[in-house]
């Protein structure tokens, strides 16, 4: 699983979706440079969706309005994505409405941000997605054990899961 690469440490995959250069260039160095994540920027909307898939990212760092692709569109897009589910998403509003805020969290944004972005903000955030993404990949691995488990149970005593399936309504007759 693609999440699991760096959650430990202090290095994330930032998919970094931000058309203006007067915005994206600074952001790109204190993430890499600071904050010594690994990012990968973009500045529009074709390109995102180019980046996403090859990235990976742990965290996407996108603005609400790019020329392409709104922030929502972007979201969905990576919950829909197989390796998107445990990604955290991090939009950027030069001013945030209170309808805006609903359809980006509608969408799947975790956390926004109001430009000018600080870096002591940023920081905060980042520790938030790395929490997120740790708890995400301890839940992927204990879901895999289960899944062991259940498959070993099936495997050496055929019949035995059928009352507990049966009661959680997922058995059959």
């Amino acid at each position: 699983m693609s999440q699991t690469a760096s959650v430990g440490s202090a290095s994330l995959r930032v998919l970094l979706a931000v058309p203006n250069d007067f915005i994206r260039l600074p952001l790109a160095r204190l993430l890499t440079e600071t904050l010594g994540h690994q990012v990968t920027a973009c500045g529009q909307g074709h390109e995102v969706m180019a980046g996403l898939d090859l990235a990976q990212p742990q965290v996407v760092i996108a603005d609400w309005s790019m020329p392409g692709l709104d922030g929502a569109a972007l979201c969905h897009a990576v919950r829909g994505a197989e390796w998107g589910q445990g990604t955290y998403c991090l939009l950027l509003f030069s001013l945030a409405s209170e309808i805006s805020l609903a359809e980006a969290f509608r969408a799947g944004a975790d956390d926004y941000l109001i430009k000018p972005v600080h870096a002591r903000d940023l920081r905060l955030r980042l520790q938030a997605a790395a929490r997120k993404l740790e708890t995400y990949v301890a839940w992927e691995l204990d879901r895999a054990r289960l899944k062991a488990v259940e498959a070993e149970l099936v495997r050496c005593c055929p019949g035995a899961l059928q009352p507990c399936l049966s009661a959680a309504g997922q058995g059959g007759a």
